[in-house]
């Protein structure tokens, strides 16, 4: 991932500018942790689409030209040098597997805080 990209998305993460979501990139408002990145990505000048009528959660946004609700959209994964994949990350803390952002957001309950200090170690700091 850039480093510029990462620090941005540090930055919006630690804002207070978001609500934390799950199952959803953005569903009524409420993000999941790669929604504020499709966030990022458009306030850094990326065209990427957002849907709002695309057959999936009444209140779910879509974002890409593939409508994504939960996945993280190629555009933003191209834009943020992503590399084709999900960023992942060993999180320390005595288990030492790889856990992607999505996993964190959504499963292991990390806040948005908890979330930007994995980014930051894995992207900024090294």
């Amino acid at each position: 991932m850039k480093r510029d990209v990462a620090k941005k998305w540090v930055a919006k993460l630690r804002s207070g500018e978001y609500e934390q979501g799950k199952g959803y990139l953005n569903d009524d408002g409420k993000m999941c942790c790669l929604g504020v990145l499709c966030e990022v990505a458009i306030e850094d000048g990326l065209d990427l689409a957002k849907s709002y009528d695309h057959g999936d959660a009444d209140t779910a946004v879509g974002y890409g030209v593939r409508v994504e609700t939960a996945g993280l959209p190629m555009e933003v994964v191209d834009w943020a040098d992503l590399g084709g994949q999900l960023p992942n990350s060993t999180i320390r803390d005595g288990k030492g597997f790889p856990l992607g952002y999505h996993y964190l957001n959504d499963i292991s309950d990390y806040s948005f805080e908890q979330i930007a200090d994995v980014v930051e170690s894995q992207f900024i700091d090294r």
